[in-house]
């Protein structure tokens, strides 16, 4: 868990295809969800979970608005099973933190209307954590990452296990979202989320490279279909999904919905990043029985596609200016034969700078209303 646990692409790809598993429950067959859990556990490899370490929890607690059992957002009794286990664990003595930002609302307000303070006063090593309010630090990221930096909240680095549970529900962009989009709420301003929603399939891959769990879990007891992935309507299904690879338990709940992942932007490009495929995955547990989750009709779906492509090219014209204003800047601090003949850098890192600079974007900056 924690950030950095990988050091390459390569490395990377390697602990994708050989943690491609995920188990599938259905959680009437257990007496209570934290039997489930434990079930679904004891199907995969073993979580070394480390007595007295920082732990902590990402739901989807997009909004306050969402009634319970609506399937918008996390409910709080899967994350109160994930920390009986880990407290089970450990003898209660780690530092357990359920961390989230804003974004339909504060996410102080929203931890107060989806109950999680209950969370906090059944266990005394529980606390809600604001990401907007923690300090950050700058993280350059590799070459192959479409962001070149990203501000990361202090905890982010500070935290040894990492654990990413979502829900079920339809994402009106991406067709479904679970926990491989779930990350995308870690970069704590929500107005720099938004601006770079074009690029959510390649910053995904940067996030979950960033952050990947120890423990993915999908409450799929109730999907929310329609639209999503804050309007829509309650389905059952009844099932728990829970991995150690959030792109396997994503997988596995397109498979619970009759769907391939390969429908998925983000999912499909996630797959075609760290070469793995359907028949990589594996699925345990309970048998899979496929169950349709209503969504919008396919030219809703396309349309909003089509939008995005367009801000994708209006970003790289943004880029571009910039670029050719820094050019001019250089240019007026020096030569241009320092730039090119090697008085400052070679020609050749010059333009690979450019080049990166041109396609690739910043999520540490500040975008103000």
């Amino acid at each position: 868990g924690g950030i950095g646990t990988v050091n390459s692409l390569h490395q990377w790809r390697k602990q994708c295809r050989d943690t491609l598993s995920a188990a599938v429950l259905e959680v009437g067959r257990d007496p209570s969800l934290d039997d489930t859990l434990r079930r679904g556990l004891a199907l995969l490899p073993p979580i070394r979970w480390q007595p007295g370490s920082l732990v902590c929890i990402k739901p989807n607690l997009t909004t306050g608005k969402s009634a319970e059992g609506s399937a918008i957002t996390t409910p709080r009794d899967v994350v109160a099973a994930v920390i009986d286990e880990i407290n089970r664990s450990t003898d209660g003595t780690c530092d357990i933190a359920i961390v989230e930002s804003d974004s339909d609302g504060r996410i102080e307000a929203n931890f107060e209307a989806l109950g999680y303070v209950e969370l906090v006063r059944r266990w005394n090593n529980v606390r809600l954590v604001d990401l907007g309010k923690e300090k950050f630090y700058k993280v350059i990221l590799p070459d192959w990452c479409k962001a070149r930096m990203i501000e990361v909240p202090e905890i982010l680095l500070q935290m040894d296990h990492f654990v990413n549970v979502a829900n079920l529900k339809r994402h009106i962009q991406e067709r479904i979202t679970c926990c491989w989009k779930n990350l995308y709420g870690l970069p704590s301003d929500h107005l720099v989320r938004m601006r770079y929603h074009q690029y959510l399939c390649p910053l995904l891959v940067d996030l979950n490279y960033l952050f990947w769990p120890d423990l993915a879990v999908i409450d799929a007891r109730v999907g929310l279909g329609g639209t999503g992935p804050m309007s829509g309507y309650p389905v059952e299904f009844g099932q728990l999904i829970v991995s150690a690879n959030p792109l396997a338990a994503d997988m596995a709940a397109m498979r619970a919905i009759g769907e391939s992942h390969r429908r998925v932007p983000s999912l499909r490009h996630a797959a075609r990043r760290l070469r793995v495929g359907d028949c990589d995955l594996q699925v345990v547990g309970d048998p899979v029985v496929p169950k349709p989750l209503p969504f919008v009709p396919n030219p809703v779906f396309w349309a909003v596609r089509i939008g995005l492509s367009l801000r994708k090219v209006a970003t790289l014209f943004e880029n571009l200016s910039l670029l050719t204003w820094l050019v001019g800047i250089a240019l007026r601090m020096g030569k241009p034969t320092d730039f090119a003949g090697g008085g400052v850098q070679s020609l050749g890192t010059s333009l690979k700078v450019a080049w990166r600079f041109f396609r690739t974007v910043d999520l540490s900056e500040k975008v103000y209303e």
